[in-house]
């Protein structure tokens, strides 16, 4: 197997290169627009883990697609965050319909639908809402962990489109393996999905060829707790956004989320809680230069 490209070994100003640059006079929506659907009824849920962590990178909209009565959210510390609340927990054909409803009707021009942080449904429910989605033309598809199915991979889709982001569980469900090796996950998505996987000594992408095209591995810390794949997800669907480009947003968010898991095992050691991933975020994305 080729050896993919250490992200680690990137420097600052390759990655900064990989930054649009909106000039003066830019118009709303120049800096990205992202929507993400998902649902859970813990209080620091993963869709609003996602969401807080794409916020920080300044992006002009994002629209967040929540149960109502499982939300518990106190309020929105961002102006750019807009909820939409549904009102049943899990996607059934009602709330898919309610969800297209509403985009059409709102004209919510998302250029990165974020599909399953902590969604539950039934299968051919959530595979409707991934195709009617889908069809919206120019936007790009992040399938989380929670919309992930085999029915779902079945769909005829324009995969170019879209990246799809299991968790290791899924990986072994999909694969039929225990233990899984990048050669099962490059065998997977080859010719056919680009995929980010996220294992036990790193996260990697594999861009639709059995071999992963970059990663990074954990050297001091490995980022175990619950919610960080979903701060992880908010960055990649957020540079999504901001890039329009899967390679590029592949490579940012690799990066930032990197050199924060660094700065936190310097500064809080191992009793750092989500909200200090989230909030070293924005440390990390000042020396992008994308503060303002």
């Amino acid at each position: 197997m080729d050896a993919p490209l250490d992200i680690s070994k990137m420097n600052l100003d390759m990655v900064r290169g990989l930054l649009p640059r909106p000039g003066v006079g830019r118009e709303f929506g120049d800096l990205g627009r992202l929507a993400i659907i998902g649902g859970s009824y813990l209080n620091m849920n993963p869709p609003m883990i996602s969401a807080l962590t794409a916020a920080k990178l300044s992006l002009d909209s994002i629209y967040l697609v929540i149960p109502e009565r499982h939300a518990r959210i106190r309020g929105f510390p961002s102006i750019s965050i807009s909820p939409i609340f549904m009102p049943d927990f899990k996607i059934t054909k009602g709330v898919v319909n309610k969800i297209i409803k509403y985009v059409k009707r709102r004209r919510i021009n998302a250029d990165v639908f974020h599909i399953g942080p902590g969604m539950a449904g039934y299968k051919k429910y959530v595979s409707k809402l991934i195709e009617e989605l889908s069809s919206f033309e120019g936007s790009l598809l992040l399938l989380d962990s929670g919309s992930l199915y085999p029915e779902v991979l079945d769909l005829e889709l324009d995969w170019n489109r879209i990246i799809i982001s299991p968790h290791e569980g899924e990986l072994k469900q999909f694969l039929g393996v225990e233990n899984i090796s990048l050669d099962d996950v490059g065998g997977f998505s080859n010719g056919r999905y680009r995929v980010v996987a996220k294992l036990l000594d790193g996260i990697y992408f594999f861009d639709k060829n059995i071999n992963p095209s970059y990663h990074f591995r954990y050297s001091t810390i490995q980022p175990t707790r619950y919610g960080s794949l979903y701060v992880y997800t908010g960055l990649l669907s957020g540079f999504l956004a901001y890039t329009h480009d899967i390679e590029k947003a592949v490579v940012l968010s690799q990066y930032t989320f990197m050199k924060t898991l660094e700065n936190i095992s310097e500064n809080v050691c191992l009793h750092w809680e989500i909200e200090d991933l989230i909030s070293g975020v924005k440390d990390t994305l000042k020396l992008l230069c994308l503060s303002n």
